[in-house]
């Protein structure tokens, strides 16, 4: 056996495995493999979802392959996953928004208007920031000056720990020397 250049034997062995030319060739020229590990390493084991004894049911239920998989992956059964119908896309789009809504009592719509907060910023503050429902109505939008106040508070805040910090390093070093 070379260790450049595939032999017809490298070849016959590999096929009594059932590893193709092709895949020999692309395991040792392309992805690199020893001409031995390349013949004697049986190709990697298809269908652990069940795809191929499930696709037929699949495509007569417009489930794709990607569909198929997800399902099973999350841990619908091989037939629940290929004979459950696929949405359409725009029920899918409505299923995935009604269970992302968030409804708010007309109360607290209100309050949230009169607080100058849009119902979007107002889910978004419950749903994303993790905020109690009373202060994601209350808590008024802050104005861009006051935003830019808390910014400068904030670096000022950082900025004085990371000069604490070096005069601690300094002071180290002045000691040591």
């Amino acid at each position: 056996m070379s260790d450049y250049y595939i032999t017809p034997e490298d070849y016959a062995a590999a096929e009594e495995l059932g590893v193709s030319q092709e895949t020999v060739y692309q395991r040792v020229y392309v992805h690199g493999w020893s001409i031995k590990r390349a013949i004697s390493t049986p190709l990697a084991k298809r269908n652990a979802y069940g795809w191929v004894e499930n696709k037929h049911l699949a495509a007569q239920n417009g489930v794709p392959y990607r569909t198929y998989l997800n399902r099973v992956q999350a841990g619908w059964s091989f037939k629940e996953a290929a004979g459950t119908p696929s949405m359409a896309r725009l029920d899918t789009v409505k299923a995935m928004n009604a269970a992302k809504q968030f409804v708010f009592s007309p109360e607290q719509l209100e309050e949230a208007r009169r607080n100058g907060i849009s119902p979007k910023n107002a889910w978004r503050r419950v749903k994303v920031l993790g905020w109690s429902i009373e202060d994601a109505v209350s808590r008024p939008v802050m104005s861009n000056e006051e935003s830019l106040q808390r910014a400068k508070e904030a670096h000022n805040s950082f900025r004085q720990g990371n000069d604490d910090y070096w005069k601690l390093v300094i002071a180290k070093k002045v000691k040591e020397a």
